[in-house]
């Protein structure tokens, strides 16, 4: 029994490494169901990671990037979550994370935080938060992009991450004009967000000259 499954091991491990040698990105054991026999395909990614021809981010999770000086190169971590929640829009920085991405920081936090519209997920890598809005689904709803929801974030932490507040209403109004953010996107998304958060982006939204969509965001948060 032993020999008859190290030979189905031996035989699958080939094939496994010929698919993965000239694409880089995220693979996972169902990638490879017509081999058949899931087992020999589990056992033949695990030696792939021991081995070093690929990198294990979470169970069923792995990478196979480019050979670098320092050894395998990573996937960021937010295309590591997007991986692992399968959502492509609402998911975005938080905290100093934010602030450093929205150009309110020079500092660099430790890990890199995200908030989820979502539950928070299990096994993540390490060097990397996660904070849970899933009571937030104007995020989802609304679609935002990462740099929308980092602002969301600095809207409901603005005492602890903006010293300038001008330069944060500079910041805004820039990202509106040059159209990384969408102002009619974030003040629907509002309507989810808790009331430090409304008020704080009605604000940015009038000093941004964008008093209609200011208007738009409701007094009350709507489930």
């Amino acid at each position: 029994m032993r020999e008859a499954q190290a030979g189905s091991i031996t035989g699958i491990a080939p094939t496994i490494r010929a698919r993965i040698a000239y694409a880089d990105g995220f693979w996972r054991p169902e990638d490879f169901d017509d081999l058949g026999n899931p087992n020999a395909v589990d056992q033949a990614l695990a030696d792939l990671h021991t081995a070093g021809g690929l990198r294990r981010l979470r169970r069923g999770l792995y990478w196979r990037g480019r050979q670098t000086a320092f050894g395998m190169s990573r996937p960021s971590n937010a295309d590591i979550l997007e991986q692992i929640t399968g959502l492509t829009h609402g998911i975005g920085p938080s905290g100093y994370s934010a602030a450093l991405a929205l150009g309110l920081s020079t500092q660099v936090p430790r890990d890199e935080t995200f908030a989820l519209p979502i539950r928070t997920p299990t096994g993540l890598p390490d060097g990397m938060k996660v904070v849970s809005r899933a009571a937030r689904g104007g995020r989802l709803d609304a679609k935002l992009r990462p740099q929308e929801v980092a602002w969301l974030e600095i809207a409901g932490s603005w005492r602890d991450h903006v010293s300038d507040p001008a330069e944060a209403e500079r910041q805004f109004r820039a990202a509106i004009n040059s159209e990384s953010i969408r102002p009619e996107r974030i003040a629907a998304a509002a309507r989810t967000e808790p009331p430090a958060v409304r008020r704080t982006i009605t604000s940015l939204l009038r000093a941004a000259g964008r008093a209609r969509d200011a208007d738009r965001v409701p007094v009350r948060s709507v489930a």
